[in-house]
């Protein structure tokens, strides 16, 4: 096993990471994206590996596993909170130590050797920890909990640490039995360029931004659009993502806004933007956190979504509309107006900017490297 270095590579050596992820929404995606970039900045000459860990389980049915998921939360809502509930009892029965899934994540290990795995998948996490049990393996692995509700998936007694949102989901980790001291508030990783302004203003006019996130779109978003075109000097962008009968339906019957299919420049139309809407998903939160744009969520329905929208109100970090079914538009609509409201969101998203500094992903493997390095010459 190649060693790995406090700085970057030495010797050279070129150090090795694996990030596991899956896409259940884009949030996961989104998360490992950003901790690859951050560890080439911090490592340089490091090969990175995402790997989708669905695909590499099931090469054939994955694409239908995803559609089946993504169909599943457009159309049957109530069905996938019930298996979030459920999901976290069935988190807590151990994983069988003989599976065609236990010899397919000991292959990918043993085929790429990394010198640090990080998940930012709950499922990875359970993969990867009962990959280190049996094999009696001491990879540095760092799980990155996406969003600020701590599933019991996520949980592993073979994580040497996890990066967290905020102090609420350390406190959580801490009353499940973790040690806090492996327990890092880092937040969500984030990809860079959020919070740099690179799109033309426009002059005398509120921007705001539309997303509907991984999971599909927000509720009631017609209603919005309606109340929004009847507001003076205000600009709207909606992007629609991979979703195509949204972006030809909106493109349709809304000529005054803006819309947009998938874009690379989402940290662009962030920083541009006055309000951000959106649901509340943890990768989405927390870019909106580095942009400094004021969030405003309509009626959060799921239960992640749901901690996350109180994460947000007690930071100040936005405006939350909890009743579903409650008109949007006259609580967007004061937010646009109320300048001062806005600056005070932007205060809080800076202060808490400040707040985590020094607990995100490459200065935690630093600590794991530095770590490991003190038990070889000990040992030796």
């Amino acid at each position: 096993m190649i060693p790995l270095y406090n700085g970057g590579c030495q010797g050279g050596f070129e150090m090795r990471i694996l990030i596991l992820t899956g896409k259940f929404g884009m949030g996961h995606v989104a998360a490992a994206e950003a901790a690859a970039d951050q560890l080439r900045r911090r490592y340089p000459g490091a090969e990175i590996r995402i790997v989708d860990l669905m695909e590499s389980l099931y090469p054939k049915l994955y694409p239908y596993i995803y559609i089946g998921f993504n169909a599943m939360v457009d159309k049957t809502p109530r069905i996938y909170n019930a298996m979030i509930c459920l999901n976290g009892q069935l988190a807590r029965l151990p994983l069988k130590r003989k599976s065609a899934n236990a010899d397919i994540i000991r292959d990918l290990v043993e085929q790429f050797r990394p010198d640090a795995i990080v998940s930012t998948w709950l499922i990875g996490s359970k993969y990867i920890g009962a990959y280190k049990q049996q094999a009696g393996s001491d990879i540095p692995f760092i799980t990155c909990i996406t969003d600020i509700l701590a599933f019991d998936e996520w949980l592993s007694p073979a994580t040497d640490a996890y990066i967290v949102g905020s102090e609420d989901t350390r406190q959580a980790l801490a009353a499940k039995g973790i040690d806090p001291a492996i327990v890092h508030v880092g937040g969500i990783p984030v990809r860079q360029g959020f919070g740099q302004r690179c799109l033309p203003a426009r002059p005398k006019a509120s921007e705001v931004l539309i997303m509907g996130g991984g999971l599909g779109f927000l509720p009631d978003a017609g209603q919005l659009l309606g109340f929004l075109a009847t507001l003076p000097s205000v600009h709207v962008t909606v992007i629609a993502g991979r979703n195509r009968k949204l972006y030809a339906a909106l493109k349709d019957r809304c000529p005054k806004v803006e819309v947009l299919g998938y874009t690379d420049r989402v940290a662009a139309y962030m920083a541009a933007a006055d309000v951000l809407v959106t649901k509340p998903g943890g990768a989405t939160t927390f870019e909106a956190i580095e942009a400094e744009v004021p969030l405003f969520v309509p009626a959060p329905y799921f239960e992640q979504e749901k901690a996350n929208a109180a994460f947000i109100e007690k930071e100040g970090l936005g405006r939350v509309i909890w009743e579903r079914g409650q008109s949007c538009g006259p609580a967007l609509g004061e937010l646009l107006l109320d300048q001062c409201a806005r600056q005070r969101i932007k205060n809080n998203m800076r202060r808490f900017k400040e707040s985590i500094r020094g607990g995100e992903l490459p200065e935690v493997l630093d600590q794991l490297a530095n770590r490991r390095q003190q038990d070889a010459r000990l040992e030796g």
